[in-house]
This record gives C-alpha cells, sequence and structure tokens, in this order.
C-alpha cells in the first residue's frame, strides 16, 4: 500500500493555518494569532539558527561562511528571514504557493531583502541552475513519502557546492508502539484520520478540528549515509531530535 501524498495537505495548511503547519500547538492556529504569537514562531526560527551556525563553526569548519543558502521547505519563512542574516542570498522553496505568499508577506513585515520563494517539486527542477554553499531541511522530510524523500534528498547533496555544508533533518523511529500501528493505517486510508480524531475529541471533551492528515514517515538511515558516501562525504556530525515521541537525527556533513 502506497501513502497519501502530503503535498494536498501542506497546501491546505499554508492556505487556511500555514504556522500551525510547522509548529502543531494551538497557539499556532489562525484563530488565536497575535503579534506577540508570531514574533515567538520566528524568535524560535533565530534560535534554530544560531544554534546550527554555532555547531557548523565548532564541529564542521571554524571559517564557514555561506553567500547563498537554501531551505528546503520553508513554509511561511521561519529560518529563511534569520538565515537571511547570515549570507548574501537566501532562497526558501516549498510545494504550497500559500506558504510562499505567507513568507513573502513576512520578508516585507521584517525588511529582509536577500530573500527570495521559488515553487518547487519532486524534481526540484526551480534550483536546477544552482548551487548552494548551506543546504538546510528541517521538520520538512518526515512529511514525505519515502521513495519521493530519498530522492529529494539526493538531489539536495547534489545541489551543494564543493565544501558546502548540508543539514538534513530525520525521523527514523516512532516510540509510541500503538502509534505505530494506527499510523500505518492512517497514512494510507483517507478517512481513517478523521475518525480517529473524532474519537479522540469525544473521550477528552476536546474540541474537534477536521485538520488535514500530515503523515511521518520513518527514514532508514543505512540508505541515508550510503547517500552521503557516494557523495564524498568524509564526516558527519549527528544529534538527536525527539518531537512527541518521534524520534529523529539532524546529519550535518561537508561535501568535499
Amino acid at each position: 500500500m502506497r501513502t497519501l501524498h502530503s503535498d494536498k495537505a501542506w497546501k491546505q495548511y499554508g492556505k487556511h493555518n500555514p504556522y500551525f503547519g510547522v509548529i502543531g500547538t494551538e497557539e499556532y492556529l489562525n484563530e488565536n494569532l497575535n503579534e506577540q504569537i508570531i514574533d515567538d514562531f520566528f524568535a524560535s526560527g533565530y534560535k534554530y539558527v544560531k544554534e546550527l551556525f554555532a555547531i557548523i563553526h565548532s564541529k564542521i569548519d571554524p571559517a564557514f561562511k555561506a553567500e547563498r543558502i537554501l531551505d528546503f521547505g520553508c513554509g511561511p519563512g521561519r529560518l529563511v528571514i534569520p538565515f537571511s542574516k547570515y549570507t548574501k542570498e537566501v532562497i526558501g522553496i516549498d510545494v504550497s504557493q500559500k506558504m510562499i505568499d505567507e513568507a513573502q508577506k513576512n520578508c516585507l513585515k521584517y525588511n529582509v531583502t536577500n530573500a527570495s520563494f521559488l515553487l518547487s517539486d519532486d524534481d526540484i527542477y526551480c534550483i536546477k541552475d544552482y548551487k548552494f554553499d548551506l543546504v538546510n531541511s528541517f521538520i520538512v522530510l518526515q512529511h514525505i513519502n519515502l521513495k519521493r524523500g530519498e530522492k529529494l534528498i539526493k538531489l539536495l547533496i547534489k545541489s551543494l557546492k564543493v565544501n558546502g555544508i548540508g543539514v538534513l533533518h530525520l525521523t527514523y523511529y516512532d516510540n509510541y508502539s500503538t502509534r505505530r500501528i494506527v499510523n500505518y493505517f492512517r497514512n494510507r486510508l483517507p478517512y481513517l484520520s478523521i475518525i480517529i480524531r473524532l474519537i479522540r475529541s469525544l473521550i477528552t471533551g476536546k474540541q474537534f478540528r477536521n485538520l488535514p492528515q500530515m503523515q511521518m514517515n520513518n527514514y532508514n538511515l543505512n540508505k541515508i549515509f550510503a547517500f552521503l558516501q557516494k557523495a564524498d562525504v568524509k564526516e558527519v556530525y549527528s544529534s538527536f531530535t525527539d518531537h512527541g515521541n518521534y524520534w529523529g537525527v539532524i546529519l550535518i556533513f561537508k561535501k568535499k
């Protein structure tokens, strides 16, 4: 059985709840948004980027500077805006035009003038003429069908310049056994997610929200390391992540 295509769900989030689509807690639903919540949203992006460059400079390349950065799956620009402070040019790509529209509005709001956005596809054809000093993908690839995701990972690695640095976040294990079984079917049967959420709302008394189902996929890290070694990557720095018992890893590497 194939998994449901995640792009449709992501485009719905881009249209109706772009911030909740990135950080799935209730304050980021459109109905709850205010200026402080949106500022906090981007503050979390600044924290991620600052810590990322600290790791790059301490573990990978102390002299690293990026003239052009790619953020894959940019959403409403949570990382594009802070990345703009570290480079001459940052490009965000996304499959949702509504997400891109929101990111462009945010760049105007925060006076970011060195960012641009492109509509992506499975071949990321939009960046075929570009090479990047830094390629970043965070909390994105787990929502993409594995076969598609592996292809995209290889293309992202290929888009790096020689001595460019790649940053890939992948989930590899669901540490909640019951959810593993439920998700197998929920990611494949269109209406099962709605039924599960309806039952949950009846049990807990919480408001039922008919939100699009975003699949969660665990990557085979053996394959990912093989992709990296074939691309002449010699070393990888890794750090673990835990988002609601979805265990993941951030891989940071330099392409020789």
